[in-house]
């Protein structure tokens, strides 16, 4: 039997702007795909899917809840949630390019007026059934009305 692995692996790009000061922070972080996202690969792949077909990257969610005292928790790909979801979902963006054909990018915003008051410290991208396909943990945001965040997620297959 030929057997070749398939690697899914991601890492994001946070973007914090400052709206007041025009102030730019970036932080790259490395995502974890969770074991939800690589099933629903394998059912996709083998035909078993839904109707309406809802294994596709649709939002991201954003918690509270990614920090063990001051660090950020490690990701288990056993996860099904966050651990302490905010309640904050945002549509995501989506790209796929022929002159990056394995990769697939997923970009979300938290504008000005949504997760004032939260510290993040968590997100993941979550399909349209609701399953969480990838998570990260990372150092909190504290987000206000003068911040915002855009996170450039990009999902790599080698």
């Amino acid at each position: 039997m030929i057997q070749e692995n398939i690697n899914s692996k991601g890492f994001v790009d946070i973007v914090v702007t400052d709206l007041e000061t025009n102030e730019v922070i970036e932080r790259y972080r490395r995502n974890t795909v969770l074991l939800s996202g690589k099933t629903l690969m394998a059912r996709s792949l083998a035909g078993e899917i839904n109707d309406p077909f809802d294994f596709y990257v649709y939002s991201m969610e954003f918690g509270v809840g990614g920090l063990d005292g001051s660090t950020p928790k490690t990701v288990s790909s056993g996860l099904t949630s966050l651990y302490l979801s905010a309640g904050v979902d945002v549509l995501v963006g989506r790209s796929w390019s022929n002159s990056a054909p394995t990769q697939a990018v997923f970009t979300g915003t938290l504008n000005t007026a949504t997760g004032n008051g939260l510290d993040i410290n968590e997100a993941a991208l979550k399909t349209a059934n609701g399953e969480l396909f990838s998570m990260i943990t990372f150092p909190p945001l504290s987000k206000t009305s003068n911040l915002q965040i855009t996170l450039n997620w990009t999902i790599v297959f080698s």
